[in-house]
């Protein structure tokens, strides 16, 4: 599926871009990833917990003023990144949210300006294992008067609840009921926290 997901963007994008896959060390499919024709040291291995930590992980060594967190169930439209770039001013902070075609109200691809991320310190709090992370984000860049509504942008998520994906391992351990409440607990904490903005 990264692969795929990697050569749909790749063939869809009008412009070079900085392509970085975050891979945990326990992943046992890690060799595959090697042999493939993704860009040279594009892939980083680290002690990730979950999608949170393997983002943050990835963004830490990313370059670009946009940073794009490009999940392997997500497609995109042609010419994404032109799409993207006259939506966003890089010189300010910035999230946009696109149509995901399942949610409306929470950001669940993150495509934000450097400058956010660096006032936040991260693209996901590193508290959050998965579920809640992207309310979190969300909520955060409203705070900062840094949220952009693009809704009529349409980057299609291939997941499970929508019968494009099959439910699987990742799925299951991301979408547990234990990270729900987890979840949930944390970001009512950090909504009384104002986010620690």
């Amino acid at each position: 599926m990264a692969y795929n997901a990697y050569r749909e963007w790749l063939n869809n994008a009008d412009d070079d871009f900085e392509y970085i896959i975050s891979l945990d060390y326990s992943d046992i499919t890690q060799s595959q990833y090697f042999i493939k024709d993704f860009p040279a040291n594009c892939i980083r291995i680290g002690n990730n917990r979950s999608i949170v930590d393997a983002v943050n992980v990835a963004t830490a060594v990313s370059t670009g003023d946009i940073i794009v967190v490009m999940s392997d169930d997500f497609g995109c439209p042609k010419n994404w990144n032109s799409m993207i770039e006259s939506r966003m001013d890089a010189e300010k902070m910035g999230l946009l949210h696109v149509n995901d075609t399942i949610q409306q109200s929470v950001v669940t691809l993150p495509i934000l300006t450097r400058k956010l991320y660096q006032r936040l310190g991260y693209v996901y709090y590193h508290r959050y294992f998965s579920m809640f992370a992207d309310n979190d984000l969300t909520e955060s860049a409203k705070l900062l008067n840094a949220y952009i509504p693009a809704l009529d942008l349409t980057f299609q998520h291939r997941h499970w609840v929508n019968g494009l994906n099959k439910r699987d391992a990742t799925y299951n351990r991301e979408n547990s009921d234990h990270a729900y409440q987890m979840g949930q607990k944390l970001f009512n904490q950090r909504v009384k926290q104002r986010f620690g903005l």
